[in-house]
């Protein structure tokens, strides 16, 4: 008994003396030594962290060690270790793996370190060196959008905003990742997410003076997207239309190609002086219930897979990811894994966040609505931005929509036009659409052969 007491005062000193003395200055470091000590203990050789760089140190300046009495109980060293203020940092780790451990294993380690830390450990490989970056810095549980990509224009062309990581607002370049899949349940921010990046999209335009982006909107559920026609989004809502768009659209990319000559893309095109040819996104909500139609998914697939040349990126949404989506065909699987950038919200099990990530983040992460890991090349853990809506928030969202400038409607007199076949679908149709619901202005500029890509 007093073996076994002997032994449970000593492991308090030394955990007392890591934190005092390696700590608070180097606690995560040490934190992530301790978990490798622990998790490799029957291991003849462990890893090592073979450097570390201090990358956001804490803004707190005060002296963290306490004023401890020569005499103290092991109540006094229990407390003080857990209620002790400590610093918010990130730190940067290059660790060495000896032979026998294998990175994907060290990798599926990362939710060990990260509760080490009480924070998060993102692992990478570059060669022969383990990158390891991990802090202790929580996200807020809300972010209101606020993002101005005017500076990012000097080294991309469509800047993005993903969302609030630990170091700072992680922002991609579309014609970098091509794609971007987003993923959640209903009411974790998925639309939210959609919103704010059109916004972003269309503020392009204000920026640069010009014809910059061009987007097109599919969202077949309801009509919340639609208040971005007056700003020049081409949007639809119903089978009809969002086929004929994506056939329209098939054609501009076969347009596109023509007009690009002998230069490999869009990027080295209007890299020529004089040459300008505007991006265009084709956003798609909800793509599970669009690629039911067969047509729809072969074009969906198309547009993922071909388009990006000619300067037309993919961004797709749903909530269900299941490879049986689109029925049994393995089209849905061949599109959803064209997207090698991925937004994913909470998910439901750990099954569909294998789905998405290939890992169980997504099942794990707090219940924050906005909360979700954002996949390319690593996997971080972002808080996405709220964007108002003009029912709860019309103040905020007014301000917002003053920045865009409105597009004129450049069509007239063809409003509420019945029609049961147009010569430019891929194939006849046989439905009808009732009198009256014609009144979208993107409905109106299909049935008038206009181009949105053009």
């Amino acid at each position: 008994m007093k073996q076994q007491n002997d032994e449970f005062v000593n492991n308090l000193k030394d955990t007392f003396m890591r934190a005092l003395y390696r700590g608070p200055d180097d606690e995560i470091p040490s934190a992530v030594w301790d978990t490798i000590e622990i998790l490799y203990k029957k291991y003849p050789m462990k890893p090592f962290i073979f450097e570390k760089t201090l990358l956001s140190p804490s803004e707190k300046k005060n002296n963290l060690k306490p004023n401890l009495p020569k005499k103290f109980t092991a109540q006094e060293i229990v407390h003080w270790i857990k209620v002790r203020p400590k610093k918010k940092q990130t730190w940067f780790l290059v660790i060495h793996l000896p032979p026998g451990i294998e990175y994907s294993e060290f990798k599926s380690r990362e939710g060990h370190f990260a509760t080490a830390v009480g924070g998060s450990a993102e692992i990478e490989r570059n060669g022969e060196a383990v990158y390891m970056t991990i802090s202790n810095i929580s996200l807020e549980k809300e972010y209101s959008y606020s993002f101005d990509p005017t500076p990012y224009l000097k080294t991309m062309k469509l800047p993005i905003l993903i969302g609030q990581g630990v170091n700072g607002p992680i922002v991609q370049d579309l014609t970098v990742i091509y794609s971007l899949l987003i993923v959640g349940l209903r009411g974790k921010g998925k639309s939210t997410a959609m919103h704010q990046i059109i916004y972003t999209l269309l503020l392009l335009n204000k920026i640069t003076g010009k014809d910059y982006v061009q987007v097109a909107i599919i969202g077949p559920k309801n009509k919340e997207f639609e208040y971005f026609e007056d700003y020049g989004a081409t949007f639809v809502h119903e089978e009809l239309d969002y086929l004929k768009l994506l056939f329209l659209i098939d054609k501009a990319d076969k347009e596109r190609k023509n007009k690009l000559g002998k230069c490999r893309d869009i990027l080295e095109y209007n890299s020529i002086k004089g040459n300008s040819m505007p991006y265009a996104v084709l956003l798609v909500d909800e793509v599970d219930m669009v690629g039911e139609d067969k047509y729809c998914a072969e074009l969906l697939l198309k547009s993922v897979k071909k388009y990006r040349s000619q300067g037309i990126y993919c961004i797709s949404a749903t909530q269900r990811p299941s490879a049986k989506a689109w029925g049994n065909n393995n089209l849905f699987t061949e599109y959803k894994s064209q997207f090698e950038a991925r937004i994913a919200f909470r998910m439901a099990d750990r099954i569909n966040s294998q789905m998405i990530l290939e890992s169980d983040k997504a099942a794990y992460i707090p219940k924050t609505p906005g909360r979700a890991i954002y996949k390319y090349d690593t996997e971080e853990e972002v808080q996405t931005p709220y964007f108002p809506t003009e029912n709860k928030h019309p103040k905020l969202f007014n301000q917002l929509m003053s920045q865009l400038p409105k597009i004129p409607l450049p069509y007239t007199d063809i409003e509420g036009e019945v029609y049961e076949y147009e010569p430019n679908y891929p194939r006849p149709r046989t439905q009808t659409r009732s009198q009256g619901s014609g009144s979208s202005r993107s409905i109106k500029m299909l049935k008038s052969g206009t181009n949105p890509f053009a």
